[in-house]
């Protein structure tokens, strides 16, 4: 019995052994739990990493959509004919994806006529442009004054709107129709449209134009008229907008127009400027102002530029490029 006894641990030895035990286990417990937070700061690291790389990958993307653009310009602006039915003057450049190593890549380009839009200074109160407009971009611009900013670009814009509560759901750069990609190679391309931008309610970049008619180096006769005035091209402005034009500056044909372009054809039909000096509006067929919306891809990072160009001197002009935040 006392042989027994002293084969079994005492009440102390059993009280180290648990003690031995707890520490083990906190020691399991703290090794596991740095071990989890080095995992996440490991994976953090290398996902801000690979964010970055991304970001300069799609930076660098940008500069060289600068030679697609400019070819876009010379050979197909100055010829765009829009269906009379569109709600909005755009047109697609170039939408393509691929995949470059581990990479998938999207990249969109979409443009948009700022002389198929109402020009700014010509929006002041009592002018027949406005009727061609909804309300609610009325509304801001008549709320931020953007008639009477000259040639104020899309930002000041952006900025007046976020900095009234009551308008900082307005968009102000507009979004690309969502459609499929143009897909280049054998592997397939992933991509999450669920992270494509939507357009909620009509952007101000999509109906007022900011750069028409641009500024110009000429006389200073000539950029009184151009800061004052503006143009609205009758092959690619809305149907509204353009009966607007016609009307203010007195000119027939707006079913002969919208029946042509229904059937891909340009309208003849020139205006020329009418009207007081301060208020001259001018009826043209060509545009003179693109303004283009730039998406990059490059697998989860997304990264948006507005650039506007303008013809001036004979060629096509950088005058604007701006990084979309919204």
């Amino acid at each position: 019995m006392n042989a027994r006894r002293a084969n079994m641990p005492s009440n102390a030895h059993l009280a180290q052994r648990g003690v031995a035990l707890l520490i083990v286990l906190a020691a399991l417990v703290i090794t596991s739990s740095a071990c989890a937070v080095l995992a996440r700061l490991a994976w953090s690291t290398r996902a801000a990493g690979d964010a970055d790389r991304c970001t300069r990958v799609a930076d660098d993307l940008l500069l060289a959509l600068d030679a697609p653009i400019s070819r876009w310009l010379a050979e197909q602006a100055r010829g765009i004919v829009l269906d009379s039915d569109v709600t909005e003057p755009a047109v697609p450049v170039l939408h393509d994806c691929w995949r470059c190593g581990d990479d998938s890549i999207e990249v969109r380009i979409t443009a948009w006529d700022q002389c198929g839009m109402a020009p700014l200074s010509q929006l002041h109160r009592g002018s027949p442009l406005r009727l061609a407009l909804p309300d609610s971009i009325l509304e801001v611009v008549d709320r931020i004054g953007a008639a009477d900013v000259q040639s104020p670009g899309l930002d000041v814009l952006a900025d007046r709107v976020q900095s009234e509560m009551e308008w900082r759901d307005t968009a102000v750069f507009p979004v690309a129709p969502m459609a499929s990609p143009q897909v280049f190679g054998d592997q397939a391309v992933s991509r999450d449209s669920r992270a494509d931008p939507v357009q909620i309610r009509p952007a101000l970049g999509a109906l007022i134009a900011t750069h028409n008619p641009p500024l110009t180096r000429g006389s200073a006769r000539r950029r009184s008229f151009l800061a004052a005035g503006g143009m609205i091209n009758v092959n690619t402005a809305l149907a509204p907008l353009l009966e607007a034009a016609m009307r203010a500056t007195g000119h027939a044909g707006l079913t002969h127009t919208l029946n042509s372009r229904d059937k891909g054809r340009p309208s003849d039909i020139i205006g020329l400027p009418v009207g007081s000096d301060a208020h001259r509006l001018q009826l043209v067929t060509a545009s003179t102002c693109w303004s283009f919306r730039i998406d990059i891809r490059v697998n989860r990072i997304h990264r948006s530029w507005w650039t506007v160009h303008v013809f001036e001197s004979g060629s096509w002009q950088a005058a604007q490029r701006l990084v979309i935040t919204e």
